[in-house]
C-alpha cells in the first residue's frame, strides 16, 4: 500500500481543468427586460454578475455579458444595456463590452428606467438621477421627495406623455412629474396600499396600478378616476402586461408565483394559472401583437404561454429553467456523454443536455399539478421527498425503467423510465418493514447492476437488499444486517459477481451477487461517508470521516492507495473514464486529483464555493460539478484531451501556502469564466439589430468582416511533422492517370448522321430565288515544304503552362506553378503534361521533377503530388527510361517519395493504435 500526502501549494487554477461553462442558470428574483428588434423579440435575463439574452423565438441564448458585479436591476434600450452594480453606480454595455457609467447616486440603487434619451434611476435614499444616455451627464436630479410623505418604489412612463414620469409610493400615493421643467404635474391619492409595479396600458391616459394587497387598479391619470378595480389572491401584485393583439385581456402576477388572466370586458378573472412558477412572479410582458406571454419567476424560470385554444386559456409554449434550490448530485447519463442527470433540495430530477438547452427538462413525478388544483396545495409539497442517492444505467432504457433513487427520511426507493422521462412502475420497499426502534427504515444509498436488471438499495438500519428492477420484486438480503450502522455506499461490479458495501461503521465488505453471502471484509478503523466504484479496474474508492481517501481492489480483496490532503469534509468523489485518476472535492472549497497509479496528487482547485458533487463524462472531455448556494451544473474542459501536458506531482509545501492560494471563479455560462465580457453569438443577434443603425456598431461589424475576410493558408504544413492534403476535390485528381480510359469507354457506338433535310436557319442569298448562301472556299496556305501540317517544333510555340514551369524552375520557386495546376481541370493537366517539349536537354521534364521533389519535400499536397507523378511517369516514362542525365533528378524524387510516404505510413498508424486504444476504452 501506498500513501500520498497533499498539503501544499500550486495555483488556484489547474493545468488540467479550466472553467467551459454552465448549465441551468436561466435567470434570478432581478426582473427581466423585454425588446422587441424587427421582427424578433429578446429578453435579457440576471444571473449574478451576468446577463443573459435570450431570442424569444426559439429562447434560445444568444449572447452572455459578464458585469464582474452582482446585477441588482436591469432594462434595455436599442443595443444597449444598463445594469445596476457595485451599489450606486449605472454602467452601459453593448455586446458585451462596457462603454459608459453614470456614479452620481450616493445609495445603492433599486431601479433604472430608460425614457428615450434619458435614463432614470432610483436608489435607496429615495432620490432620482436623471441621465442623459448619450453624454452620461446628469440631466436632472430629484432629491426632495419626503420618505415619510412619498417613498419612491416604481416608476413608469406614460405613453405619449411627453417627458413625464409617473412615480408609486409606499404610501400608495402617485405623483406625476415633468422633468424637463421639474415640476410635479399632479399627486393622486391612491388607494391605501403600497404600489407594488405599474404598466402603461396600450390605451392613452391608462396605467395599471399594483398594490401589496393584491388589487390592481385601471387608473385614468388624466381625469383621476379608477376605471375598475380587480383582485388577485394570494399576495403581493408583482407584474402587470396587457395584450396589444387586439384583445381586451390583461395579466397581473404575484409573489406566490401565480398568474391571473383578466377580461377587462367583462371586468372579471378569465382564468388563473396557479403555480407557473414555484417562486414569485418576478416579471410579465405579452409579445407585440402576439397572443404570447412571456413570464419569468425567481425560480430560476423563464417561460412562453400560448393562448391559442378556444376558450382563450394558456399552454406552455417554451421554457427554461434550472433548479430553483441547490443541486445536490450530479452524474452523467449514459456512454456518449451528452446528458447530465441532477438532484436538488427543490425536489425536482432533472436532465441537462450539454448541447441543447432544447432537451433539458424535469422528469415527471406523475399528475402533481392536477392533484394541486384538486387539493389547493402547492405543487411543491406533493413532490416526492429530496433525493439523496440515485444511480442509473441505459443498458436496458427501452425494455423497463432503468433509474432508481432513494428518498430523504423515505423507506421506499423509486423507480423512473428514462425513455420517458417519467417516474417509474415500482416502489421498493424492504420486506423488514421498520427498524428496531420503530422509526421508518430509510433508503441511503443505491446502485444498479451493470445488466439493469437489478438494484442494490442500502438502509440507515444497517440492511441491504436486492431487488429485480423490472418485476420490482425482491431478491434477497445481503446478511442478515450487512453494517452495524448506516450503509452510506453500495456498488456492483461489472460482471455481477461482487457487490461491495461500505458502513458508517468503518466497515467495507464484499458479497458474492448470486447468493448474497460475505467473501471480505475489512476495517478502516473510521467512520466511512461515500464511495464510488470504477466497474472496469474493480477500484472501490472511499471517503471516510477523518478526510482521507482509501481505494480497495474489491477483486483482489486489498487496500491498495491511501490519500490525504482535504482539510474538510469530502463531499463527493469520481473516476476518469480509464481509472487513472481519483478526483474528490471538499468544504475546504478544493477540487483535487490524484494519480492512482503513481500514488500522488497531480492537480489541486481551488474555487469560490465548496462543490458538493463531481462527476467525469464517459467520453473524458468534461468535468460537472455542482456547488454550495450555486443552481447550476458547472462544466470544466480536460486540457489533457486537447493540449499536450506535461502532468507532475504537485510538490509539498505548508498548509499556509495552500490557504493563500486565491479561488477561481466558477464557469459561465458560456465560455471560459474569465473577468472579461465575453459574446456567446454575436453574429445572431446583429442580425436583428441591423434595422437600426448605429456608429459603434458599424464599426464592430466592420472589424468583424475583417476578421472573417482575413485569408488562411490551410495547405501549408503548421510542423514539420505534418503531411497537409490538398483542398481540391476528389474528382479533379483521383481519375488523371485514366482519362485515356475514360474517353474510350465514352465514346460512342456509332459516328453521328447527317440530317435528313437542311435546318431552316441557314443564310440565303439576296435575290428572288431561294438559294443557300454557302461559304467560298478558302484554299489554305502551304508550308516552305509543301505540306499543310504546321510544325510547332520548329516555331518554337511555348504555351503558357510551359512558360510557368520554365519560370519556376529557372527560379527554384514553385508556389504560383502549383497554385495554376491547382486551378486546371483534369483534361487540361493532361494535355500540358503530354505537351511537355522532349528536346535534347529534356529541359522541361527536368523542371516538372523538380517540382514534384519540391512539393514531396515540403509535404505538401500529398495526394495531388501523387497524381502528378502517376500521370508524367505514364507519359514520359520510355523517355526517361532512356536519358542518363535524367537519372539523378529522378532518384532525388524517388528518396523525397520514400522519406514523405514512411513518415506519412507513421502517422496512419499512430492514429490507428490510438484509436483502437480508446475504443477499447470505452
Amino acid at each position: 500500500m501506498e500513501t500520498a500526502s497533499d498539503a501544499g501549494p500550486a495555483s488556484a487554477g489547474s493545468e488540467i481543468f479550466k472553467p467551459y461553462r454552465a448549465l441551468g442558470e436561466v435567470c434570478s428574483h432581478v426582473p427581466v427586460a423585454v425588446q422587441h428588434r424587427g421582427n424578433d423579440h429578446f429578453v435579457t435575463t440576471v444571473v449574478g454578475d451576468a446577463y443573459h439574452v435570450y431570442n424569444c423565438k426559439k429562447l434560445n441564448l444568444v449572447s452572455v455579458g459578464l458585469v464582474g458585479n452582482p446585477i441588482r436591476c436591469i432594462a434595455v434600450s436599442k443595443d444597449l444595456v444598463f445594469v445596476a452594480e457595485r451599489d450606486c453606480v449605472v454602467s452601459s454595455w453593448r455586446r458585451g463590452k462596457n462603454v459608459a457609467e453614470y456614479v452620481l447616486n450616493d445609495a445603492p440603487i433599486v431601479a433604472i428606467l430608460v425614457m428615450g434619451s434619458l435614463l432614470l434611476t432610483l436608489d435607496e435614499q429615495n432620490v432620482v438621477v436623471v441621465y442623459t444616455i448619450a453624454t452620461a451627464e446628469v440631466f436632472i436630479e430629484l432629491d426632495d421627495m419626503d420618505d415619510d410623505h412619498f417613498a419612491v418604489t416604481t416608476m413608469v412612463h406614460p405613453s405619449t406623455y411627453l417627458n413625464k414620469v409617473l412615480f408609486g409610493s409606499r404610501q400608495g400615493r402617485l405623483q406625476l412629474w415633468n422633468l424637463r421643467s421639474r415640476r410635479m404635474v399632479y399627486e393622486f391619492e391612491g388607494y391605501g396600499s403600497a404600489v407594488s409595479c405599474l404598466e402603461s396600458a396600450p390605451v392613452l391616459d391608462v396605467v395599471a396600478v399594483g398594490h401589496e394587497d393584491g388589487c390592481v387598479v385601471l387608473l385614468d391619470i388624466k381625469q383621476d378616476s379608477a376605471l375598475m378595480k380587480l383582485y388577485q389572491e394570494g399576495g403581493v401584485i408583482t407584474a402587470v402586461s396587457f395584450r396589444t393583439d387586439g384583445l381586451q385581456m390583461m395579466v397581473s402576477g404575484n409573489n406566490a408565483g401565480s398568474i391571473a388572466i383578466w377580461d377587462l370586458g367583462e371586468k372579471a378573472v378569465h382564468s388563473v394559472l396557479h403555480n407557473a412558477h414555484s417562486g414569485s412572479v418576478t416579471s410579465l410582458s405579452y409579445l407585440a401583437s402576439q397572443p404570447v406571454l412571456l413570464s419569468a419567476g425567481a425560480c430560476n424560470s423563464l417561460k412562453m404561454w400560448a393562448f391559442d385554444q378556444s376558450d382563450n386559456g394558456a399552454r406552455v409554449l417554451r421554457l427554461r429553467e434550472g433548479h430553483s434550490l441547490p443541486p445536490t448530485k450530479a452524474r452523467y447519463y449514459g456512454s456518449d456523454g451528452r446528458f447530465v442527470l441532477s438532484v436538488g433540495a427543490d425536489r425536482s430530477f432533472r436532465t441537462f443536455c450539454l448541447y441543447s438547452d432544447a432537451r433539458s427538462h424535469e422528469l415527471s413525478q406523475g399528475s402533481v399539478t392536477k392533484r394541486a388544483k384538486q387539493s389547493g396545495l402547492s405543487p411543491e409539497k406533493l413532490k416526492l421527498p429530496p433525493i439523496v442517492d440515485f444511480a442509473a444505467e441505459e443498458v436496458r432504457e427501452r425494455e423497463w425503467d432503468n433509474i432508481v433513487t432513494a428518498h430523504s427520511r423515505d423507506g421506499k426507493a423509486r423507480t423512473w423510465k428514462w425513455e420517458n422521462k417519467k417516474l417509474g412502475s415500482y416502489q421498493l420497499v424492504s420486506p423488514k418493514g421498520m427498524s428496531d426502534d420503530g422509526n421508518v427504515r430509510e433508503a441511503k444509498s443505491v446502485a444498479m447492476s451493470a445488466c439493469g436488471n437489478f438494484t442494490i438499495v442500502g438502509y440507515s438500519t444497517g440492511h441491504t437488499e436486492k431487488f429485480n428492477v423490472q418485476s420490482g420484486l425482491h431478491r434477497g438480503s445481503f446478511g442478515k444486517r450487512s453494517h452495524a450502522s448506516a450503509v452510506r455506499g453500495v456498488a456492483c461490479d461489472a460482471l455481477n459477481r461482487r457487490v461491495a458495501t461500505v458502513g458508517h461503521d468503518g466497515y467495507v465488505k464484499i458479497w458474492n451477487f448470486s447468493s448474497c453471502k460475505l467473501e471480505w471484509k475489512t476495517s478502516l478503523d473510521v467512520p466511512i461517508i461515500a464511495s464510488e466504484l470504477h466497474r472496469e479496474s474493480a477500484l472501490l474508492a472511499i471517503a471516510c470521516q477523518d478526510f482521507s481517501l482509501h481505494v480497495i481492489d474489491i477483486e483482489g480483496h486489498r487496500l491498495v492507495r491511501t490519500f490525504s490532503g482535504h482539510s474538510n469534509r469530502i463531499t463527493d468523489m469520481c473516476w476518469s473514464p480509464d481509472g487513472r485518476w481519483l478526483l474528490s472535492s471538499g468544504m475546504d472549497n478544493t477540487i483535487r486529483v490524484w494519480d492512482v497509479p503513481t500514488g500522488s496528487p497531480i492537480s489541486r482547485i481551488r474555487v469560490e464555493s465548496a462543490a458538493t458533487s463531481i462527476t467525469f463524462s464517459p467520453t473524458a472531455d468534461y468535468l460537472a460539478t455542482t456547488h454550495v448556494d450555486r443552481l447550476g451544473i458547472y462544466l470544466w474542459a480536460n486540457c489533457t484531451m486537447y493540449t499536450d501536458s506535461m502532468i507532475k506531482p504537485l510538490d509539498l509545501a505548508s498548509d499556509d501556502e495552500e490557504e493563500d492560494m486565491s479561488s477561481i471563479p466558477l464557469p459561465r455560462s458560456r465560455g471560459k469564466g474569465a473577468v472579461e465580457s465575453e459574446v456567446v453569438s454575436d453574429n445572431t443577434f446583429k442580425a436583428h439589430v441591423e434595422d437600426e443603425p448605429d456608429d459603434d456598431v458599424d464599426d464592430v461589424d466592420t472589424e468583424l468582416e475583417t476578421q472573417s475576410s482575413m485569408e488562411v493558408d490551410t495547405t501549408t504544413p503548421q510542423s514539420a511533422s505534418l503531411v497537409t492534403l490538398s483542398s481540391v476535390p476528389k474528382s479533379r485528381w483521383a481519375n488523371l492517370s485514366n482519362l485515356e480510359d475514360i474517353k474510350r469507354r465514352n465514346k460512342p457506338t456509332e459516328p453521328p448522321k447527317a440530317p435528313k433535310a437542311a435546318p431552316f436557319f441557314l443564310p440565303m442569298k439576296e435575290g428572288l430565288q431561294s438559294e443557300f448562301a454557302f461559304a467560298d472556299d478558302e484554299t489554305p496556305e502551304l508550308g516552305p515544304d509543301g505540306s499543310r501540317v504546321l510544325n510547332f517544333g520548329k516555331i518554337g510555340v511555348v504555351s503558357p503552362f510551359q512558360k510557368a514551369l520554365i519560370h519556376a524552375g529557372e527560379n527554384e520557386e514553385f508556389s504560383e506553378f502549383g497554385d495554376t495546376l491547382k486551378e486546371m481541370t483534369p483534361a487540361q493537366i493532361d494535355l500540358e503534361v503530354r505537351s511537355l517539349q522532349v528536346d535534347e536537354d529534356l529541359t522541361q521534364l527536368k523542371h516538372f521533377l523538380t517540382f514534384l521533389a519540391h512539393q514531396l519535400k515540403g509535404k505538401r499536397d500529398f495526394e495531388l503530388t501523387q497524381a502528378y507523378l502517376h500521370l508524367f511517369l505514364k507519359v514520359h516514362g520510355d523517355v526517361l527510361r532512356g536519358s542518363e542525365e535524367m537519372s539523378a533528378v529522378l532518384r532525388s524524387t524517388l528518396d523525397e517519395h520514400e522519406i514523405c510516404w514512411v513518415h506519412l505510413e507513421g502517422l496512419f498508424q499512430h492514429a490507428i493504435c490510438t484509436a483502437s486504444f480508446l475504443k477499447g476504452q470505452v
